[in-house]
């Protein structure tokens, strides 16, 4: 394989490659990178040209002792068959600066869990929580600094781990800390009632749910909608997968005003369906873990109400969809 014309190595989401002003005449083939005499990588030559990281990877690439012959791989799937379908997928979270992390993410979307938490889950993955760090990037003269412990500037990790607060109220430390009342609270009601005490039979049998992301239909797009309403700040966004599991797009909005969080999923089901409009998807199907708003969107010629007239006008986009569910 030439190193230079089959760009071979691995290159990263934010187009780092190797340096090749330091490849020699010598190094015009992998194997000039390989040390026949002692079967083993030029680690200190890998290095220099693909940099630490890169190197490293490339030095744990085992080599068969067989004679196999080389062969172009894609990398981003696991078979290492390259698809125009893997190959779009991948340049648009490049685009976007996401990790194509499709096997995690795939087991992530099939654990049976809301499917809030897991939302929430890639939400801090890719860091797009609305933290004030986050919000300073898109605001002038924003205040980063924490609101509750006053001491740092309010990012991912010093929101769900460095911050004080947020550590006396997770950990338990003593009867009067508030963790500690609500311990004791459902301690008590648990041996109580026993609904929830798993060392004793429950009063009430548990009913079998199944619960988690379900893939769609064959030709459907499933579009997740979601929203997040806090101290007169709202996040909204949408999540657009394939009969996969596999992320197609995404989109979020943020605003400083204060709204109810039926018309924050309001917005963003709005939003989805732009989402959708512009993947020119014939067959949608909405997912909204807000059950109001999806009975009013399914009975939004009898409801009178305004949201329910909201709603029907925002629905007029349906036109433009040979066939929507709403779930």
């Amino acid at each position: 394989i030439d190193i230079q014309w089959g760009h071979w190595g691995i290159e990263g989401l934010n187009g780092n490659s190797i340096c090749w002003p330091l490849l020699t005449n010598d190094e015009r083939k992998v194997n000039n990178l390989w040390d026949q005499d002692q079967k083993r990588w030029k680690r200190d030559r890998v290095i220099e040209l693909y940099g630490k990281e890169i190197g490293d990877c490339i030095c744990n690439l085992p080599i068969p002792p067989n004679g196999f012959k080389d062969r172009r791989t894609w990398l981003q799937n696991l078979h290492g068959v390259y698809t125009m379908k893997l190959a779009y997928s991948w340049l648009s979270l490049k685009r976007i600066g996401f990790g194509p992390h499709k096997l995690f993410w795939r087991i992530i979307w099939k654990l049976k869990m809301l499917p809030k938490i897991k939302v929430f889950n890639w939400r801090i993955d890719h860091d797009i929580l609305p933290t004030y760090i986050n919000i300073a990037r898109i605001r002038q003269n924003f205040s980063t600094t924490c609101p509750r412990c006053k001491n740092s500037d309010e990012t991912l990790l010093h929101t769900l781990k460095e911050c004080s607060k947020v550590r006396e109220t997770l950990i338990i430390r003593g009867k009067d800390d508030p963790a500690m009342v609500v311990w004791d609270r459902v301690q008590t009601l648990s041996k109580d009632f026993r609904i929830f005490n798993l060392n004793e039979p429950p009063m009430i049998p548990p009913t079998p749910v199944c619960k988690g992301w379900k893939k769609p239909l064959n030709d459907f797009i499933k579009i997740n909608v979601y929203a997040v309403v806090l101290n007169g700040y709202v996040g909204y966004g949408d999540i657009a997968r394939d009969t996969d599991g596999f992320v197609l797009a995404g989109c979020y909005g943020f605003a400083i005003r204060a709204l109810d969080v039926i018309w924050a999923e309001l917005e963003a089901l709005t939003m989805g369906l732009n989402l959708a409009s512009k993947l020119n998807a014939p067959k949608l199907i909405m997912e909204s873990d807000n059950a109001t708003l999806i009975n009013t969107i399914k009975k939004r010629d009898q409801d009178v109400t305004i949201l329910g007239r909201c709603v029907k006008k925002e629905c007029m986009a349906l036109r433009n969809f040979e066939l929507v569910h709403f779930n």
